[in-house]
């Protein structure tokens, strides 16, 4: 195995015309409609925080929650796609939007660094309380 060495991502270069049709699409159209998915179903807007916060349009239990706790990995995964896809050519509307994003994500952020969108907008008395199922850790 000693033979095989990992490549630094930034010493990887995409090139020929095969890969720049997929990364102008992926820019052009898949990170765009992405962040539009985004801001449709209201995560966007969840990140502001406002009391109470804005609705998610996701399903939900009867008590009115969606059932997706973890849309805040969600949104990150979208800036880490993003940023990938930038890697390869600038686009200033896509580096905007994702300025915006973090933005608000270090607004959310609490002083001792906790930063959980639905549990501060929606449970803040039950942060840390269901580790095992609610995601709290691999959003922290």
């Amino acid at each position: 195995m000693s033979q095989y060495h990992p490549l630094r991502f930034v010493d990887v270069r995409l090139e020929g015309e095969f890969w720049k049709e997929r990364l102008d699409t992926v820019l052009a159209s898949t990170i765009p409609s992405q962040h539009k998915k985004l801001a449709e179903y209201g995560l966007l807007d969840s990140l502001k925080l406002p009391n109470p916060p804005p609705p998610l349009r996701f399903p939900r239990h009867a008590n009115g929650f969606t059932v997706q706790v973890f849309w805040d990995s969600d949104i990150g995964k979208w800036i880490e796609a993003a940023s990938y896809a930038l890697s390869h050519r600038r686009d200033a509307d896509i580096e905007t939007k994702i300025e915006a994003i973090v933005d608000d994500f270090e607004k959310a952020q609490l002083p001792d660094g906790y930063l959980n969108c639905w549990y501060l907008g929606r449970e803040p008395e039950k942060r840390w309380s269901n580790l095992r199922d609610n995601h709290e850790l691999y959003n922290a």
